[in-house]
């Protein structure tokens, strides 16, 4: 591994505890699913005038599907190498601790989310990649 830290949009607030633990050697009592009810979160500021359109793939013909699968192939593996990366360093963060930063709710949330990315979860039922 060359770069220091990996981190992902659907993971943020957890690779924001990562790279607290790494600058600091300690963790934040928001980093904790034990202390946060499950479920971590960042405040973050983000200005919109107003809420964007939702884009969705349900309704697109396989056709359009199939071609934005090729044209993003590259973009999918350099997501998933960065995802797997990322999933280790906070397995190894928790071993570290004994603080567990990867919520059940927070995986089930990134399953859903990336589930459409060939070859980063084996099936629904297994444990994700480490």
């Amino acid at each position: 591994h060359t770069a220091d830290l990996i981190g992902v949009l659907e993971l943020v607030a957890e690779t924001t505890c990562l790279m607290e633990f790494r600058l600091t050697g300690r963790l934040s009592s928001r980093c904790s699913c034990a202390e946060n009810a499950g479920v971590l979160r960042v405040r973050a500021h983000v200005g919109r005038r107003k809420t964007p359109k939702r884009i969705t793939t349900a309704g697109a013909p396989q056709s359009v599907l199939q071609l934005a699968d090729r044209v993003t192939s590259i973009d999918a593996g350099v997501y998933r190498s960065a995802l797997i990366r990322l999933l280790c360093d906070l397995e190894a963060l928790e071993k570290a601790t004994g603080v567990q930063v990867m919520c059940p709710a927070r995986i089930a949330e990134l399953r859903a989310a990336t589930g459409h990315i060939r070859g980063l979860w084996k099936n629904a039922s297994t444990p994700p990649p480490s």
